[in-house]
């Protein structure tokens, strides 16, 4: 049986090798010590890198599952997204998602970012067997975006959306639906 780290690393797989068969020039591939420092740096991105990887990630009760797209021109991080899964709750969870490029039209990540970041949590919660896909804190501006993969208000917590497995698969898979 594959441990979760290694789940992790297959998910990884999996979606480089979607991405090279969309032809699109990008790598994925983990976050390394040195991204963490460029993100904490407050100079990279918009969001709060600093704040999110110390609130998120280490956490006993979740692995993290942080994942970037590169350029591979470039070799610099054009989107990360900072999730976890949370073995308490059987959920993924998606804290922060951000594309470096989103203002150039002519990136092979442009536009995408969120659409990887679905597929990759769902082929690590597929394979572990897990039960839904959340993403906290999501910006209100995109809510709408994320409601064209089937995320939903989370009737319980507001500053949540969740979206099942199944309807997860079924809107990644239908590109009509989120394009």
């Amino acid at each position: 049986m594959l441990s979760f780290h290694e789940i992790a690393e297959q998910t990884r797989n999996a979606l480089q090798l979607l991405i090279d068969r969309m032809g699109l020039d990008l790598a994925v591939g983990p976050l390394k010590e040195t991204d963490y420092r460029l993100l904490s740096s407050g100079m990279y991105g918009e969001l709060n890198w600093e704040w999110g990887i110390s609130q998120y990630t280490g956490k006993a009760n979740s692995i993290d599952l942080c994942f970037k797209i590169l350029s591979e021109q470039e070799g610099y991080p054009a989107g990360i997204a900072l999730c976890a899964f949370r073995l308490d709750t059987q959920t993924f969870e998606i804290y922060m998602i951000e594309n470096f490029v989103r203002d150039d039209e002519g990136h092979p990540l442009y536009k995408r970012m969120a659409l990887f970041t679905f597929m990759g949590a769902y082929i690590f919660t597929d394979a572990i067997k897990g039960e839904q896909v959340v993403i906290s804190e999501p910006d209100p501006e995109l809510r709408w975006y994320y409601e064209k993969f089937g995320f939903e208000n989370d009737a319980d917590c507001a500053y949540r959306m969740t979206c099942t497995l199944d309807k997860l698969r079924d809107n990644i898979t239908n590109p009509e639906r989120w394009s």
